[in-house]
């Protein structure tokens, strides 16, 4: 069970083959870790969880920012690593913005940034990749998302690949999910 937790392939193979799309691939990626910053900083808004006399407080966007590094290192060690850094600088930066803006303007900016970029999401989907959001596994949607497009993004910059052949291994999944929901499409106008 917990194999098929952290299968990066398999997960890897779902997510891309429900964002084949060009533009909805850049739809996702300037606006997915836009939104991880907002959540983190309605999380910042909330009451701590515990308060430590000298470290401070911990709160729910920490709990949260662990989560998704523990699951991006678990994924790939290598790529998990720099994407949690990246996770930490979200997390630290949208903790000094809410420092620095009252309560009020603090969840006007994350609403907004949340407002502004779900609907960009939502279009790439509908008007591109002709098909809704992969709804049947959000809590990996929204859990491992942000790693994947991290790690498209290293393999696109820097031709990254987690171990020898993953992405030809990743291709061959993505080829069969794409047959296997052909199939079920046509099954169904039938």
């Amino acid at each position: 069970m917990a194999k098929q937790l952290i299968d990066l392939e398999t997960h890897f193979a779902l997510y891309t083959a429900h964002h084949t799309h060009p533009v909805n691939y850049i739809f996702h990626t300037l606006f997915v870790w836009p939104i991880v910053f907002s959540i983190f900083m309605l999380l910042h808004l909330t009451p701590p969880i515990i308060k430590f006399p000298i470290l401070g407080q911990l709160d729910l966007a920490f709990v949260l920012a662990t989560v998704y590094c523990v699951t991006f290192l678990l994924l790939d060690p290598k790529a998990g690593f720099l994407a949690s850094i990246l996770c930490y600088v979200c997390l630290v930066s949208s903790d000094s913005l809410v420092n620095r803006l009252d309560f009020s303007l603090s969840f006007k900016v994350a609403l907004a940034i949340q407002f502004f970029c779900w609907p960009w999401q939502v279009i790439g989907h509908a008007v591109f990749e002709k098909q809704a959001p992969a709804t049947g596994y959000l809590p990996h949607v929204f859990l491992m998302e942000p790693f994947f497009i991290f790690l498209q993004a290293f393999h696109k910059l820097f031709n990254y690949e987690p171990y020898p052949c993953f992405y030809a291994n990743v291709n061959k999944k993505i080829e069969s999910n794409l047959k296997q929901w052909q199939t079920i499409k046509l099954v169904k106008i039938s």
